[in-house]
């Protein structure tokens, strides 16, 4: 299972949202399917196929990923990504790609 906030349905659901990066460990493995949720006990939203894992630095996030990022915080309220900004001794983070299933 893989938890999102609310204002990621719509983008996950049209096919904008395609990758979330998480700190820490490695959470996903490729090829795994996963149910997606906006709170533990709620219901399943989407179910994602990992595609590719990679664990990457903070800050060496690619242009491409940037702009879509940007794009999608342009359209909700919230900034996504402000764990990042609530850990900052975190170096690395996790990031899954999905398809929709």
């Amino acid at each position: 299972m893989i938890l999102f906030k609310p204002e990621h349905v719509d983008p996950i659901l049209a096919g904008e949202k395609t990758q979330t990066r998480r700190l820490g460990k490695r959470r996903w493995n490729e090829g795994a399917v996963h149910q997606c949720k906006t709170n533990l006990f709620g219901d399943v939203f989407a179910r994602v196929k990992i595609i590719q894992v990679r664990q990457e630095r903070l800050g060496d996030i690619s242009r491409e990923d940037l702009h879509a990022k940007a794009m999608q915080q342009a359209r909700t309220t919230r900034r996504c990504g402000s764990g990042f900004i609530r850990n900052p001794g975190t170096t690395s983070c996790s990031c899954g790609s999905w398809t929709s299933r």
